[in-house]
């Protein structure tokens, strides 16, 4: 079963610990489909581990200044561009779990941040990859 995730992160790019962790946890969950915002940083440093994985990729750009735009050139479906707040609701209600990279602890005023609160209001799993490269996933999955 394919599973289609979300995702969000810092225009500056994951930290090294941050996108190794990513990749290995990309690596585990097999084929899957990825939804981003064709950001520069996270978005795509994502895009490049989904597309050597062989994910599906569907790109939501937001309508912003341009030199924000990371214009990833190989995707499966691209959405038309759409204000940064609407485009980061649209990669939430379209996926089935959130996976995040922020710069730090929740702060207000963040996209990432923003797109995260989004994800816990309509009750999807949220796999938050810290600076660090330790991992939390909300809500909590039971222990096995």
């Amino acid at each position: 079963m394919t599973v289609r995730f979300g995702f969000t992160g810092s225009r500056d790019g994951p930290s090294a610990p941050q996108r190794r962790a990513l990749a290995n946890w990309m690596i585990e969950r097999g084929f899957s489909e990825l939804h981003h915002g064709d950001c520069i940083g996270a978005d795509k440093c994502a895009h490049i581990i989904a597309r050597i994985l062989g994910w599906r990729v569907v790109v939501h750009p937001g309508d912003g200044p341009r030199h924000l735009r990371a214009f990833v050139r190989s995707y499966d479906e691209i959405r038309p561009a759409k204000p940064y707040l609407e485009r980061n609701g649209d990669i939430v209600t379209e996926t089935d779990e959130l996976v995040a990279c922020p710069s730090g602890p929740e702060t207000l005023r963040s996209g990432t941040w923003a797109t995260i609160r989004r994800a816990r209001k309509l009750g999807r799993r949220i796999n938050i990859f810290w600076p660090d490269g330790t991992a939390t996933c909300e809500p909590e999955r039971p222990a096995a």
